[in-house]
């Protein structure tokens, strides 16, 4: 993602945009000096002429010298030189995880204010059903009872079978 027009209005991101070409785009637009380190271990300090996907053009300190094309794949760290406030938007807020629990720790705060209601029905308490109206009839309620059931036992046999014969 390059700038092609410095002087057009920066538009608001969310999260759900790439950081990394986020963060390559502000350091280039703003012309902000930044040290790369490689996977070598190697480190090398300049300002980014363009990025893309796959690379980075990262542009020497001193006019003289020809920008070097390094492979995102052997950046192990890119970190600017000064402090940016681009990300300061997000700090304090958390990431998503802390602020899922957040809320659900509010949720349960709110129900616990709340008083418990609890409808409870005995099992042998008569329930009284309503039929669908039938045109020129009288509604009659309908009292159905429900019982529990005694579990059935299992037909096992408690005699062990007896050992097996040598005949």
């Amino acid at each position: 993602m390059t700038n092609e027009q410095p002087d057009r209005p920066i538009p608001q991101y969310d999260r759900s945009t790439n950081e990394q070409d986020r963060f390559l785009d502000h350091c280039q637009r703003n012309q902000i000096l930044i040290t790369v380190y490689l996977d070598s271990g190697r480190a090398l300090q300049g300002k980014i002429v363009d990025h893309d996907r796959k690379c980075i053009l990262l542009g020497a300190t001193r006019q003289e010298k020809i920008p070097k094309l390094i492979p995102k794949s052997y950046v192990s760290l890119v970190r600017a030189e000064e402090i940016l406030p681009l990300f300061l938007e997000y700090k304090g807020r958390g990431n998503y995880i802390t602020r899922k629990k957040a809320r659900k720790a509010k949720q349960k705060a709110a129900k616990a204010t709340q008083p418990k209601e609890r409808k409870t029905r005995q099992v042998n308490e008569p329930m009284i059903l309503k039929s669908p109206k039938a045109p020129g009839k009288p509604q009659t309620p309908v009292e159905v009872v429900m019982k529990k059931a005694p579990r059935s036992r299992s037909t096992v046999p408690k005699t062990k079978p007896s050992p097996p014969s040598d005949s």
